[in-house]
């Protein structure tokens, strides 16, 4: 781990050296990033069971404290739209890669795709006991590496 390239800049020379060898134990992980119409599809159904709210384009813990993500209104990268009643996507935008999601949305995510493993609602086959998470840092680094290690 650590950066082999030197592309971390003088302002990550601390937490990316030394390069160092990490074990990582056997993992699973989704081959594409989650799609716009996926994560909308996770919105709606914290809407629909009111775990959310949004307030000024921004979609929060039904707490208001914790911040999952943005919606169109509030940052033009954002391609889920909100109306006041459901999400929807930026027409033409269904398969990109959801973005401005913060670390609670993504684990808020994680956490719904689990249920609907466990309930059946996913409608593909999935290894048993399955959870989604968020890889760990080591994981990351070894997925985006590729199969060979390198």
């Amino acid at each position: 781990m650590g950066d082999h390239h030197d592309l971390g800049g003088r302002e990550h020379r601390s937490d990316e050296v030394p390069i160092h060898t990490v074990r990582v134990n056997s993992f699973h992980m989704s081959k594409t990033e989650t799609t716009n119409q996926q994560y909308c599809e996770f919105l709606n159904s914290a809407a629909a069971r009111n775990t959310i709210i949004v307030k000024e384009g921004l979609v929060y813990t039904t707490d208001g404290k914790t911040l999952l993500c943005d919606t169109h209104r509030s940052d033009s990268a954002c391609s889920i739209t909100w109306d006041g009643d459901s999400f929807a996507v930026v027409k033409n935008r269904e398969n990109h890669p959801v973005v401005c999601i913060r670390w609670h949305g993504a684990a808020a995510y994680c956490n719904w795709l689990s249920e609907q493993a466990r309930s059946g609602g996913l409608g593909v086959p999935l290894p048993e006991g399955y959870v989604a998470r968020l890889p760990a840092e080591e994981e990351w680094e070894r997925a985006v590496r590729g199969t060979d290690g390198a």
